[in-house]
């Protein structure tokens, strides 16, 4: 299920975004389970990181088609949790944007 994020922005309005991620990993088929694990158990974190990735995000990179500096952002958030390496790529699936007026 997506989650919705918002986006603050001075002078230009905000914006919502929603989307579903999806991290690539590279690992053994244990390290896969132990992260798996990780995730279940600290669900809140990473949804936390994911939020920040968010909202750290410009007008600029949300409008990238790609979301190339969104998705490194949040590469990087994971891998400090996952430890360095082993998030490979992040997908988003579901992306949605509303731009909302001041």
């Amino acid at each position: 299920m997506p989650n919705p994020h918002c986006v603050q922005r001075g002078g230009q309005g905000s914006s919502l975004v929603e989307f579903e991620a999806t991290a690539i990993v590279k690992g053994s088929p244990r390290q896969v389970v132990n992260a798996e694990d990780t995730v279940l158990t600290r669900q809140y974190q990473v949804r936390q990181l994911i939020d920040v990735a968010a909202r750290m995000a410009t007008d600029d990179e949300l409008s990238d088609p790609m979301l190339s500096a969104v998705r490194k952002r949040l590469r990087k958030k994971l891998n400090k949790l996952f430890g360095e390496g082993f998030i490979h790529e992040i997908v988003f699936a579901n992306f949605r944007r509303v731009r909302v007026p001041e």
